[in-house]
């Protein structure tokens, strides 16, 4: 279907940075969607968002993360819907 996206495989794992993220759940029409926040030690509580393309997951900013943890920002990666470890079974410009 146009608005599903292949999930991906059952056996991927989960990158070792992502071990460190405070998992959030936001509910949008029914579906848990899932934003991983890291915290710098040294944050001023300044962050940076990061959201994936069709297909993709927050794991697709995996090299990011630490590189902008150093330079005292908190990070969020979301899984929009129908994507990573977020609910759903399409997503689509609307949701």
């Amino acid at each position: 279907h146009f608005r599903t996206p292949a999930r991906p495989p059952q056996n991927a794992v989960q990158p070792p940075i992502f071990e460190r993220a405070e998992k959030i759940q936001i509910m949008d029409q029914g579906d848990a969607i899932t934003l991983h926040r890291f915290r710098s030690p040294l944050s001023i509580e300044r962050f940076v968002l990061f959201v994936h393309g069709w297909g993709g997951r927050a794991w697709n900013f995996e090299g990011f993360v630490s590189k902008f943890l150093e330079k005292r920002y908190g990070v969020i990666a979301v899984d929009l819907p129908a994507h990573g470890d977020s609910e759903g079974s399409f997503c689509d410009g609307l949701r």
